[in-house]
């Protein structure tokens, strides 16, 4: 699932990274995919279109395309092109497309572009599920969940994880079972950049 954005006023470029970057606890780097209409000009290009070009980061943006994960099948969905497509991956040739109608790219890492959901959202709605007893059955077993650094479990606490307790009636015979819901704090991307000096 997806959201697509209008901005009550168009917000320059540069402005949205650094809010996107403060929002992501400043990662060292994310992609950022350019049309070839904000692109500088080649220095052998004509000297007045050297001086008509403005740079990238005053680009104007209105509408912002967004998507947890790998959002390039739910972009494929707009009716109407965003000015911003922001994702944690997308292929080259789906990047290539979608910078060739007008967008500009911003990919923040497939793990990175989820956590502030899981700790936001989902996390609380998986608590009030299980005090209701919703989850009855979820979380038997070790707590280790789906390899990603969430699990719901119900004993033990693992490394560096997040932990909220909430006590349920777990209906189905299990009503008492202490559920918790992990949210990995140290989990990160595993994708990372190598800076040659």
């Amino acid at each position: 699932m997806g959201r697509l954005v209008t901005l009550s006023t168009a917000r320059p470029l540069s402005s949205i990274l650094h809010a996107l970057a403060a929002a992501l606890a400043y990662p060292r780097a994310f992609n950022v995919a350019l049309p070839s209409n904000m692109l500088p000009p080649p220095p052998s290009a004509p000297p007045d279109a050297q001086s008509e070009h403005s740079p990238a980061g005053e680009r104007a943006i209105t509408t912002v395309a967004t998507c947890a994960g790998s959002g390039a099948s739910v972009f494929g969905a707009l009716k109407e092109r965003a000015d911003l497509l922001l994702t944690g991956e997308m292929s080259h040739h789906e990047t290539l497309a979608a910078v060739e109608r007008g967008s500009v790219v911003v990919l923040v890492g497939h793990s990175n572009s989820e956590r502030g959901y899981l700790r936001r959202v989902l996390r609380g709605k998986l608590e009030r599920a299980l005090v209701r007893g919703v989850g009855d059955g979820v979380g038997e077993g070790d707590g280790e969940g789906d390899g990603d650094g969430e699990g719901i479990g119900q004993e033990g606490k693992r490394g560096g994880d997040e932990e909220e307790e909430e006590e349920g009636e777990g209906g189905g015979g299990g009503g008492g079972n202490k559920q918790r819901v992990f949210v990995s704090s140290v989990d990160r991307d595993p994708m990372g950049w190598v800076v040659l000096e």
